[in-house]
């Protein structure tokens, strides 16, 4: 049994034809697929524009057994049941066990909380703002800044979400969130993040019974596994 886990694609109304031959290639390598969160970004698209867009990949996400994890980006006050259109389960979080681990999947904003998540209300009010910022990070000077600004707070959420596992994990039990943006891949802090999946990298992890493996490589290069 071949699981794969991404997460943070934040796809928008935008279709990506080499992003979506990658997922499809990658779908069809393995037995199921579990989505760990901002498969979609509510503060730069609406659902029914992503449905859209992304309709090729949605047809053959339709066809496997597909865990969609629900992010801070794509809520489910955001997400419609049209996403079961895509997806056999759609949850918070998702357990399963691999060889002789335990694996906790879920996209950790629960744990390790971005000012959206503290402040939802404030959050809605400012949304206007988000792509006007995000389109910002192109530019000299300021973008630079905001990309900094960017690094530090997902630090900081990298190591929330460390110092959550490190309280409740149980011997053989990995948890594996998304969130961050930063690829981890640490047995012994029982932490796993496969971080982004964008800006032409591909990375994630293919978990069966041997254990777990990372990668990450161009979205241009075509999957053989």
């Amino acid at each position: 049994m071949r699981t794969l886990i991404f997460s943070d694609t934040h796809l928008t109304g935008t279709f990506d034809q080499s992003e979506c031959d990658y997922i499809v290639k990658l779908v069809q390598s393995v037995d199921k697929v579990i989505i760990n969160g901002d498969f979609w970004d509510g503060y730069l698209t609406t659902f029914d524009k992503f449905l859209k867009a992304w309709e090729p990949l949605l047809a053959e996400l339709a066809r496997h057994d597909v865990t969609y994890i629900l992010g801070n980006h794509d809520t489910p006050k955001l997400t419609d049941e049209r996403a079961t259109q895509f997806s056999t389960v759609i949850d918070g979080e998702y357990v399963f066990e691999a060889g002789n681990n335990t694996y906790r999947v879920a996209h950790g904003h629960r744990h390790s909380r971005e000012f959206d998540v503290r402040h939802p209300a404030a959050t809605r009010l400012l949304g206007w703002l988000y792509p006007v910022v995000n389109s910002m990070k192109k530019y000299p000077i300021v973008g630079p800044w905001l990309h900094g600004q960017d690094e530090q707070a997902k630090k900081e959420l990298e190591s929330q979400l460390i110092s959550f596992v490190g309280e409740h994990a149980q011997p053989g039990e990995l948890y594996v969130f998304g969130h961050s943006h930063l690829p981890s891949y640490s047995s012994e802090d029982q932490y796993l993040n496969p971080g982004s999946f964008r800006h032409n990298l591909a990375r994630y992890f293919i978990i069966d019974d041997t254990g777990y493996q990372f990668f990450s490589e161009p979205l241009s290069t075509a999957t053989k596994r």
